[in-house]
This record gives structure tokens, C-alpha cells and sequence, in this order.
């Protein structure tokens, strides 16, 4: 497994996947998109320091996140829409999904190091630790990755020596990750909102191995966040696109309640 530096997009859009496929408060609606701002007058001038800064001060404003959600599947044999409920804080993602009219799938907890899932549905009840899941399905290398990725709040890590090209409007850092196999993550930052737009994983000999998107950014309570969030693993031809619908950011309290297992046949990954 990568350092936790590095997010692998197959794993994070597996998560996805899997909390939606193994699962089949007040909010305030998103009423307003965040202002056309301009790029700023030293553009693209400026230097590689100033610019992770800024992005990593943009980053912080989200401690927690709840949303009504809308999340679509699409991979080979499968393409499926659900209703989605979560509850996020850097530590711990909290779901609730349904389906079609109504029809309750399931909840699902992921904390700092294990993920609990109740497949309702299909009354069977997944557990284990996080680097355990890893080999037998796709799951987040880190909790923090989750939430980053779920509320566009992706910032460059301070323990990677990036570099900063730009083109028309945009710049774009990279950093080489090293790790079981070396990665080489490309960062896409929107200076007029200093926010990763995209995120990018290349193999060392180009391969793109996932790839994040963000969009429709709104204002919400004074912070600007994404309404549409893509992730997209070309090996696997499979896609998840999260369009949250309604949005409150930094809530007063959240609560992470583990499934219980009630009459569900329990598989333990180990």
C-alpha cells in the first residue's frame, strides 16, 4: 500500500463502489453558485511555496460535512443511481443509502482504521480492518483521503517536494510518490478560488491509474465547495459521480453510529 501521502484512485473510487454496490438533520440547499472570481494579477507567477499555501489554507475552512446526496455507478455490467445520506469528518464517514422508490439498501461507518457495512438488502453484514479489506476489495487507504475526496477539499502533502507548471488559467503541481511502486501525483489548482480542481495518479510510465474531479463549486455559509464530485478509474472502466443536492458545512454535531448487525449473516474481511 502507498503512503498515506499518496491517494490511489482505484482504491477511493472502490470505496465508492463498494459502500454503494455492497449497500445496492438540517441541511441548507444550494441555492447560489460561487462567484466568476479572477485569477489573481500575479498569475502565473506565482511561486511554488505561495501556491501550496494557498491551497492548503482553502483546504482547512471544512472540519465536517453532512449532505443529501445523489451518487450514480457506472462500471461494466453495473449502472446503478442512489440516494445518499453522509455524515463526514476527517476522522469518520457515516452513510445511510437507498434505492429506487424508496427501497432502504443499507448504512455503512468508516473510521480512522476499520469499516463497518450493513448490506440491508441483501442481510449480510461486511466488517474488518482497512489494510485487510485492501486485499480482497477496493477501500480508502486513509479516512482523511475519504473525506478530502467526498468534499473536494484535496490539498497537497507537505511531505512531497513539488514542482509548478501552469497553462492559460491554471496551475499544475506534481510530485513523485514513492512507495511499493512509485506514483506520480499532478495536482490541478484554480487560482481565482486556489482549490485542486483535479487530481490525477500516473504509473511511472504514464499510465493514468485514477483521477478526481471537482465542480459546480458553491457557496455555502461563506466557504466555497463543490457541488459534483467524479472519480474515475480508467483500468477498471468504472466511474462514480456524487452530486450533493444539499449541504450543511461544519454542523454543530455529528453522530457516527456503528450498524448494528441484527439479523444479517456477518463476513468478517481479515
Amino acid at each position: 500500500m502507498l503512503p498515506s501521502t499518496s491517494w490511489r484512485a482505484p482504491a477511493l473510487l472502490g470505496a465508492a463502489v463498494v459502500l454503494t454496490t455492497v449497500l445496492a438533520s438540517c441541511t441548507k440547499p444550494l441555492v447560489r453558485d460561487a462567484p466568476d472570481l479572477d485569477r489573481p494579477g500575479a498569475f502565473p507567477d506565482h511561486s511554488v511555496a505561495t501556491i501550496l499555501d494557498a491551497v492548503r489554507v482553502q483546504a482547512q475552512v471544512l472540519e465536517s460535512f453532512e449532505s443529501r446526496s445523489r451518487i450514480k455507478v457506472e462500471r461494466p455490467g453495473q449502472r446503478a443511481t442512489l440516494t445518499a445520506r453522509l455524515r463526514q469528518s476527517p476522522d469518520s464517514l457515516y452513510g445511510t443509502l437507498t434505492g429506487p422508490f424508496g427501497i432502504f439498501v443499507g448504512e455503512g461507518l468508516v473510521t480512522p482504521d476499520s469499516f463497518y457495512v450493513d448490506y440491508r438488502f441483501g442481510q449480510t453484514y461486511y466488517l474488518g480492518a482497512l489494510d485487510a479489506a485492501a486485499g480482497v476489495v477496493p477501500v480508502p487507504p486513509t479516512s482523511t483521503d475519504l473525506f478530502a475526496s467526498l468534499t473536494g477539499t484535496v490539498a497537497p502533502s507537505p511531505a512531497l517536494d513539488w514542482t509548478a507548471s501552469h497553462d492559460s488559467l491554471r496551475y499544475v503541481l506534481d510530485a513523485r510518490v514513492r512507495g511499493t511502486a512509485d506514483v506520480v501525483q499532478r495536482l490541478v489548482v484554480d487560482p481565482a478560488l486556489w482549490r485542486v480542481v483535479e487530481a490525477t495518479d500516473y504509473a511511472l510510465d504514464g499510465t493514468v491509474l485514477g483521477t478526481r474531479s471537482f465542480s459546480a463549486f458553491d457557496q455555502i455559509d461563506g466557504l466555497v465547495l463543490p457541488r459534483r464530485v467524479t472519480l474515475r478509474a480508467p483500468q477498471e472502466n468504472a466511474t462514480v459521480v456524487i452530486e450533493h443536492l444539499s449541504v450543511t458545512a461544519n454542523p454543530e454535531s455529528l453522530s457516527f453510529p456503528r450498524p448494528s448487525v441484527g439479523g444479517s449473516e456477518v463476513t468478517v474481511i481479515e
